[in-house]
């Protein structure tokens, strides 16, 4: 491990061995902060016009609110997923998402703000609705 300011680098080769004793190493792939992390799910559910939608987070201390943004080429919309508590070690959360067209590519992004401050931002997952 490399240690720069307040961020360790874990080579990928020891996420796998890390991903069954620190489940919180694997979030972060490859970089630890003390800001909370936030990892988009992938849809699951998927029909015409909605998808199970989520996030993982590791608040690493910091209360949290989570969000999704959601976005087409045209539009963008926020969901809100809810808070997550400092002391809480890891949080899925999720919920289905209405209102999408048939047939759209969505692109969407986990969010976790605490105290008006954005951590960095979850993985981005691509999400086209059934026809």
């Amino acid at each position: 491990m490399t240690v720069r300011g307040t961020t360790i680098r874990i080579a990928a080769a020891t996420l796998a061995a890390a991903a069954i004793a620190a489940p919180t190493a694997v979030l972060a792939a490859g970089s630890y902060n003390t800001r909370a992390d936030v990892r988009t799910l992938r849809p699951a559910k998927v029909t015409k016009t909605s998808a199970r939608l989520g996030a993982l987070v590791a608040p690493n201390g910091v209360a949290v609110r989570v969000s999704l943004k959601i976005t087409t080429k045209r539009s963008t919309r926020t969901v809100t997923l809810g808070t997550v508590a400092a002391r809480a070690p890891l949080a899925t959360l999720r919920k289905t998402v209405t209102g999408l067209k048939p047939g759209t590519k969505y692109t969407v992004r986990a969010i976790a703000v605490n105290g008006g401050k954005k951590t960095s931002p979850g993985t981005t997952v691509f999400l086209t609705t059934k026809r």
